[in-house]
């Protein structure tokens, strides 16, 4: 860290962002670019083992100049049954709606989205100790086997 912002700079704007990967090329967005310097919103979980998030603000100065700061949280599974995953998507849209908030509305779609696309992994082994990778697309099961190992 350590950016000053020059007084030419402001106002700053924020720009949220979040991936499950620590090297994802394509983070979601969580707040687009906006004067507000906060965001609160519900995170998915990350992958397991670990459930890490990979979070992602970026401020913009007026004239240009950017600042980027990464962090890592773990967030707790968000889990919703398949068939109820209609259901409550429509209720947290009409909800985001009646507040206007545009924004509100893509961090709903996002982490709908990704809780639609999470495996559940909670029944899977210590991936790391059998040489594998971590339980991420069938369902309580490592993924292949490490560089270097076979089986």
């Amino acid at each position: 860290s350590g950016w000053i912002a020059d007084s030419s700079d402001f106002p700053l704007l924020y720009e949220f962002l979040y991936s499950e990967n620590e090297n994802d090329d394509s983070p979601l967005t969580l707040q687009s670019k906006s004067t507000s310097s906060f965001v609160s919103t519900i995170l998915p979980a990350g992958l397991s083992p670990t459930n890490n998030i990979y979070l992602t603000l970026v401020v913009s100065g007026y004239t240009g100049t950017e600042f980027v700061e990464y962090n890592r949280t773990q967030v707790s599974p968000f889990i919703v049954k398949s068939e109820n995953l209609a259901s409550a998507l429509s209720s947290a849209l009409v909800k985001a709606e009646s507040e206007s908030d545009t924004g509100k509305t893509i961090q709903t779609l996002n982490i709908y989205a990704t809780a639609a696309n999470t495996v559940n992994c909670s029944l899977a082994p210590l991936c790391s100790a059998l040489h594998r990778s971590p339980c991420s697309s069938v369902p309580h099961t490592c993924g292949p086997c490490l560089r270097g190992y076979t089986g």
